[in-house]
């Protein structure tokens, strides 16, 4: 596996890798809704897509690198184009349905991503925070600047349609870095939280939530006022998006077992409380086959990750996995709740 990795790591650093990733970037680009990278098809859209991709197979769990790897070797070209695009493709689309409930949550995963994989950044991550500064000293303060009217401080040298390009926005990074350090006359490591309420303070247009969004009831709750009201304490179990999240959990749960039919109910517990395989849930369920009890799996697991995408700690790309057990045992306990009411 570590030589695998080894090589992985030479070819995404090499130009055929770069060369590779930008043939993948024009062919996804043509996949995705029109807009989504800014101007469709202009260079700027896809230099911004080729730095994303980049990022997005750089943090591929260890087996999927594996096996593109394997694929190069294989000389299975055509095969690995089409499978890394069709990954990236719903990655991206995954984002975009996150983005349009919290533009504000979405535009905080997108920094730390970027912050996280620049060369010239120190980028420190915890459980309930992250932090960077753009300098080559070490450094132990931290400044959170959370209680600042950012709208008093100078503006970005970007403008709002910069916003979604990943050069603009480390630009935006290490000038609000370098502000921070004259208002508190020290270099420190500066929330990235910060970061970002100060680029939505000056582009308020990139955080609000949209008005057909405003007053949906299910909509998940990311405004910062609810972040500024809890304490950062690195003793938190989890990150305060997270937080809202964990609270939220019996309400998820209920509304996903509300959802389902009797048989998926059913199936739910017998798949994850007593773990059965599904020829052996189709026989307690009566159904005629396996497939006929993985037909009904799949609609539920799809309705289970419906939700997953668009809750911080559930959703695929920051998925806390304390996070994602509890909220599997509720929605098993949801699932007998209804059944059991059902029954009397």
């Amino acid at each position: 596996m570590a030589a695998a990795d080894d090589r992985f790591q030479e070819w995404l650093h090499s130009k055929p890798g770069l060369d590779f990733l930008a043939l993948c970037a024009r062919r996804a680009l043509r996949q995705l809704p029109e807009g989504m990278y800014g101007l469709d098809h202009s260079s700027d859209a896809l230099q911004d897509m080729i730095h994303d991709l980049w990022l997005f197979v750089a943090e591929l769990a260890p087996d999927k690198r594996q096996d593109l790897v394997l694929l190069a070797e294989q000389g299975e070209g055509s095969k690995l184009v089409s499978i890394l695009i069709r990954l990236f493709v719903r990655s991206c689309l995954e984002k975009r349905r996150t983005s349009a409930h919290s533009p504000w949550h979405a535009l905080y995963r997108r920094i730390r991503s970027l912050l996280s994989q620049a060369s010239e950044i120190i980028y420190h991550s915890e459980p309930t925070q992250a932090w960077y500064a753009w300098t080559d000293q070490h450094t132990a303060n931290k400044e959170h600047l959370m209680d600042q009217n950012f709208t008093s401080w100078p503006p970005p040298p970007i403008n709002a349609q910069e916003v979604t390009s990943s050069e603009s926005l480390l630009r935006a990074a290490c000038f609000f870095w370098n502000q921070a350090r004259e208002k508190t006359g020290r270099a420190s490591l500066i929330s990235v939280r910060s970061l970002t309420n100060y680029l939505g303070a000056h582009f308020p247009e990139q955080t609000r939530t949209p008005v057909a969004y405003a007053n949906d009831p299910n909509r998940p709750d990311f405004s910062e006022e609810s972040f500024g009201d809890m304490p950062e304490d690195e003793s938190w179990e989890h990150a305060p998006e997270h937080m809202i999240t964990s609270q939220k959990l019996p309400e998820l749960a209920a509304g996903f077992a509300a959802a389902l039919s009797t048989v998926q109910q059913e199936l739910w517990v017998m798949r994850f409380e007593q773990d059965l395989g599904l020829q052996d849930i189709a026989q307690h369920l009566g159904l005629r086959n396996a497939s006929g009890a993985h037909y009904h799996y799949t609609k539920a697991e799809k309705r289970f990750q419906d939700i997953c995408i668009l809750w911080p700690g559930l959703s695929p790309e920051d998925q806390n996995r304390d996070l994602a057990i509890r909220f599997l045992e509720a929605t098993i306990s949801a699932c007998k709740q209804q059944t059991q009411s059902r029954d009397e």
